[in-house]
């Protein structure tokens, strides 16, 4: 949305050195030399490439350039943040809703794994088994508990956005309460921020689940190799030796920093 001047110059009060000269803001910069100069707009290239945000860039008298900012195509200047915003926060909340539909998918998997267990005596190692279905239970529940928490919070601050967003255009209509957009924008990021820290707990439970269940495979493998040996009446191998590929992938996965 395009900004009015009382909006320019509050946002002026934080850039030094910036000014108004018709639609765009400008700064010149001054250099000891040329090289210097030319440098320095290389840099800014860089960074305008990457935010896809282009100012013009004058080099003149050598050693002097002046960069001029607009949104061209709003034919002034603008304030992106909220549209990016909504935009990332819509992104996170269709990624997080998959990640809850999949451990919803995996919670229903092992409730019928366990029923097979409670039915099928022909199941080896059941007692193994339960224990390990019901880790993974418990683990998926508080998984799912994050996974809730950070959608309520990402939906929170799509809503605070999306007013902010609103109280712009309101602000410009009726040259008050200029604050307001500021107060919502930073709710929002706050509550933004608070959910992608739910989502690296949660991220965390699920590298910590993966171990633990690469863990019960290695148990099982140890298990039926011991159980075939016994069958065959070759010597057991010892308790450390059945654990040593288990001790080996903790050892994998503390230096991944998820053991």
């Amino acid at each position: 949305m395009k900004l009015n001047d009382m909006q320019i110059d509050q946002k002026l009060e934080s850039l030094p050195d910036w000014h108004l000269n018709g639609a765009q803001i400008v700064r010149d910069f001054h250099f000891e030399s040329f090289k210097m100069a030319l440098a320095f707009v290389n840099r800014v290239a860089d960074l305008a490439e990457w935010v896809n945000h282009h100012p013009d860039i004058l080099i003149h008298n050598y050693n002097r350039v002046r960069l001029s900012v607009s949104t061209h195509d709003a034919g002034g200047l603008t304030d992106n943040t909220p549209a990016v915003l909504i935009s990332a926060c819509g992104t996170l909340i269709v990624s997080t809703s998959m990640r809850l539909a999949r451990i919803v998918d995996r919670v229903r998997g092992l409730s019928h794994e366990i029923e097979v267990l409670s039915f099928d005596e022909g199941v080896e190692f059941p007692e193994e088994r339960l224990h390990e279905f019901e880790r993974q239970l418990k683990t998926h529940t508080q998984r799912g508990v994050l996974i809730q928490r950070s959608l309520t919070y990402l939906y929170v601050a799509l809503g605070l956005f999306v007013t902010t967003t609103v109280c712009i255009g309101l602000v410009a209509l009726l040259q008050h309460l200029g604050w307001l957009p500021m107060v919502l924008g930073i709710a929002g990021t706050l509550f933004l921020f608070y959910s992608s820290m739910l989502l690296i707990a949660e991220t965390r439970l699920a590298l910590r689940s993966v171990n633990s269940e690469m863990e019960f495979t290695l148990m099982l493998r140890a298990l039926y190799q011991e159980r075939r040996r016994a069958a065959a009446g070759t010597p057991v191998e010892t308790v450390a030796e059945t654990e040593a590929p288990t001790r080996s992938l903790r050892k994998i996965t503390q230096k991944l920093g998820i053991g």
